[in-house]
């Protein structure tokens, strides 16, 4: 498809600061949310990086409609991510009078299936880099990459302008609301980040990359590729926390990703891999470092993190409306008392379980579209979350190296074949 540019962050976010008061609460919230992410992708853009792009443009995307959809496997209960995207789609279709979507996209007589099926395309190419880990800049030199980048750099901005547009049509829920009492902002006392691990993992990688087997080959040249593109946003003078966060949790994706996009399974094998990661810890390398994190480096702000209750779960299902099995208050300061003992103790393992349960619930928060690019309401914990993670992840990506025969999975999405991975 040939499309072309039709609007910029800079006049959609314009647009949207001059209607917003006319807006109800949820189109305000996801207009702010949407045209948010277009800035950093309009940028990755700029400078050919397309699986940067890609990614921002989907949370962009993800941000107009998202109502849940990644969290249904809590209660089994509400639509899928699928649905809810087809659904949205339809909808964006049936409010096209003038015809600027059809028409700037398509030629083709039935645009509603022409746009499900391109769509379907996209959110495959979509689980390819966040779920699988895809090695960052050798997919993304891919055409189908590029090609993908620019048709959702075309289309996700006349969304945004057609939901504005239409302001009393039904624009849904968000999973992830403006809570009512403010998320506290407060920044925990943290060191200049000084970690930069990307160069010697990578000479690492290629001094033994002929002893690794095909999979710890792979896993270990995707995962690091990462590490680095989240490096180049907390270097600079002023760090995007969100974006390498991002980054950050798609190379720890990236080793233990077998293809599925499935919530619960995804949970499950993070934790069979963190297991591994401790019980392959003979040396105590990756001990030591949450050790140095837990109890040194970053003691206050992994506390803030964990006795927060907008990055616990069960919190967001009750705001929701979802069934509890017992009130989320009565869960999270059970939750915290474990925390507390496990940090008395010294149990560095219910830590690092812990610690990734509420990292995963910001990731979805990112991920999924439930936040506002470099947004004031969750700056702390993205930051926190940015800094342990780049704390954190080298260590296991080195100990996988470390330890070539352990078992490191599978994986269901090959490397492309016109592709640089080996």
């Amino acid at each position: 498809m040939t499309m072309q540019r039709e609007l910029s962050y800079e006049r959609l976010n314009a647009r949207r600061l001059a209607n917003e008061d006319t807006f109800p609460d949820i189109l305000r919230l996801r207009a702010r949310r949407c045209t948010s992410w277009l800035e950093p992708a309009e940028k990755a853009m700029a400078s050919r990086d397309y699986d940067a792009a890609f990614i921002f443009y989907w949370i962009a995307f993800n941000a107009a409609y998202a109502e849940g959809g990644a969290e249904v496997f809590v209660t089994g209960r509400g639509k899928g991510e699928t649905e809810e995207r087809e659904d949205y789609l339809d909808k964006i279709i049936a409010l096209d009078g003038e015809g600027t979507v059809y028409d700037a996209l398509w030629t083709h007589s039935d645009a509603k299936t022409t746009m499900h099926i391109r769509f379907g395309g996209l959110y495959g190419l979509r689980n390819q880099l966040i779920h699988e880990g895809t090695t960052w800049s050798d997919l993304g030199s891919l055409q189908q990459v590029e090609d993908g980048t620019r048709d959702m750099a075309s289309v996700v901005p006349l969304f945004i302008k057609l939901m504005m547009d239409n302001p009393d049509a039904d624009w849904g829920t968000a999973y992830y609301p403006l809570v009512p009492e403010p998320v506290p902002v407060s920044r925990p006392r943290m060191a200049a980040w000084d970690e930069r691990a990307y160069e010697g993992l990578e000479a690492k990688r290629i001094a033994n990359q002929d002893r690794f087997p095909d999979i710890l080959g792979l896993r270990a040249q995707r995962c690091i590729s990462w590490v680095g593109r989240a490096e180049r946003e907390m270097g600079k003078n002023h760090p995007d926390y969100d974006a390498a966060f991002i980054f950050y949790w798609i190379a720890f994706n990236a080793a233990f990703a077998d293809g599925s996009s499935d919530a619960r399974s995804d949970i499950r094998k993070r934790n069979d891999f963190l297991d591994k990661i401790i019980a392959l810890d003979g040396e105590g390398t990756v001990y030591d470092a949450i050790s140095e994190a837990i109890w040194m480096k970053f003691a206050d702000p992994i506390r803030s993190l964990l006795y927060n209750k907008f990055v616990f779960q069960p919190f967001w299902n009750h705001l929701n409306g979802l069934p509890e099995e017992k009130p989320w208050g009565v869960r999270f300061y059970r939750d915290v008392d474990i925390v507390y003992r496990a940090l008395l103790d010294k149990k560095a393992k219910i830590i690092l379980l812990k610690l990734f349960e509420r990292l995963y619930v910001l990731r979805n928060q990112l991920v999924h579209g439930g936040a506002t690019w470099k947004g004031s309401v969750n700056r702390a914990q993205v930051e926190v979350g940015a800094r342990i993670m780049a704390f954190l992840i080298p260590p296991f990506i080195e100990l996988m190296m470390h330890n070539p025969r352990a078992n490191w999975g599978r994986r269901l999405l090959p490397p492309v074949e016109d592709s640089h991975e080996q």
